[in-house]
């Protein structure tokens, strides 16, 4: 955000005061687009801001663009217990039209949250398998509080003559929210979380392939102008530990993150990206080994905590003997490509080679990338999948 010259901070509110009563955690989002709403009604250009730090603290401001007409701008700082400090600030003292125009807007924006009431919104996402086309989801799916409906679609080629079968699995969910675009938010984290669950389970690449859309307002001429997946050969096995494992990472946020990990290193993995999956993938190993080995106490100089080695073997005992050839493959790895990816951002695969290439031309005589892609990563991977497969079945929280 470019610096601004913001010499003059002026109280807001009457009598001096500067805070107001909003739960900027659960509305400050149904609040800021109120209050852009009531500027743009009297005739202002007001867009959102940008975060900068405050000055000698640890705390964040946002301060507001002034658009055309207004010389000032607004300044909003969250409190640690729930209200926000709203002041005005510019170059010079702003004359008192501009700050009646502030004034009324915060003010009409914060009467409106105090009596906004959530709704529940019922939402549908379009989940696919982008690595493995021809897989199909069971049907009869369940997961607790979702709903999954198998679609069958039939798309024509692009020929207009060839026609091919798929079946996308829809993903029905609910989320509460003061209105839609604050329910989105939820409703985008909870599909991803099922797609990652997913990917866990079934030993395949599971994503989100449409966005999850409001059936109500949005639907459903959006969610089938195009195929998700391919053509149905293949069925994919779920596991019955499912709801087992998916009350676990809603009950544990160190589970829940080690499974986001595996699946955002699945997707880097798809896309290219593999010694940031690598990375990715060792974290999730390590997130999980840190529900069985906490780290150290922070260092009392350097604040730096001790451990994340030690958690990584106690995931992998869950898996393999400390004895096994694996076991041991396995740290080498942590040290010999981890650590140099995350300290000085070394890339060990394909991302300059492509895909596939062995480098010589020669098969038998693959690039060092080429292993890296296609022998370590995959190796990693598969270990990280099998930890969390142990950690998700036995659903047993720290």
């Amino acid at each position: 955000m470019t610096e601004l010259a913001l010499s003059v901070d002026v109280p807001l509110l009457p009598d001096g005061l500067d805070e107001i009563e909003v739960d900027w955690r659960r509305v400050g989002a149904l609040w800021e687009r109120r209050l852009i709403t009531a500027l743009r009604t009297s005739g202002h250009r007001v867009g959102g801001g940008g975060w900068r730090p405050v000055k000698g603290t640890d705390r964040r401001e946002y301060i507001y663009y002034r658009g055309d007409t207004l010389g000032s701008w607004l300044q909003a700082i969250p409190i640690e217990g729930g209200n926000v400090k709203v002041r005005v600030r510019g170059a010079v003292r702003p004359p008192q039209w501009e700050m009646e125009t502030w004034r009324s807007a915060v003010l009409n924006a914060t009467a409106v949250v105090a009596s906004a009431q959530e709704r529940e919104y019922r939402w549908k996402a379009v989940l696919g398998c982008p690595e493995d086309l021809d897989a199909l989801m069971p049907s009869g799916l369940q997961l607790d509080e979702f709903d999954f409906e198998q679609e069958t679609r039939i798309v024509s080629g692009s020929n207009k003559t060839a026609e091919t079968l798929y079946r996308p699995l829809n993903l029905i969910g609910r989320t509460v929210g003061f209105d839609w675009d604050i329910a989105r938010l939820e409703a985008r984290r909870q599909a991803r979380r099922v797609a990652a669950l997913l990917t866990v389970a079934a030993g395949v690449l599971v994503d989100v392939q449409w966005e999850p859309l409001d059936p109500a307002t949005e639907g459903p001429g959006q969610m089938t102008e195009r195929p998700i997946g391919g053509p149905v050969d293949r069925q994919i096995q779920i596991p019955d530990w499912l709801n087992v494992g998916w009350r676990l990472m809603g009950g544990e946020s160190r589970a829940d993150t080690a499974v986001l990990a595996h699946h955002e290193a699945r997707r880097l993995r798809s896309r290219e990206f593999t010694s940031t999956a690598f990375m990715m993938f060792v974290a999730s190993i390590e997130g999980a080994g840190l529900r069985l080995k906490a780290l150290d106490p922070a260092c009392a100089t350097c604040k730096f905590k001790r451990g994340a080695m030690r958690a990584f073997g106690s995931a992998l005992e869950t898996i393999e003997s400390k004895e096994s050839e694996t076991f041991n493959l396995l740290k080498t790895v942590y040290s010999s490509y981890r650590s140099p990816t995350a300290h000085e951002g070394v890339l060990h695969g394909t991302e300059l080679t492509g895909y596939g290439t062995s480098g010589s031309g020669n098969p038998f005589l693959a690039s060092p990338e080429s292993l890296f892609s296609s022998v370590e990563l995959w190796r990693v991977m598969d270990a990280s999948r099998r930890v969390l497969v142990e950690m998700l079945r036995s659903g047993a929280s720290d």
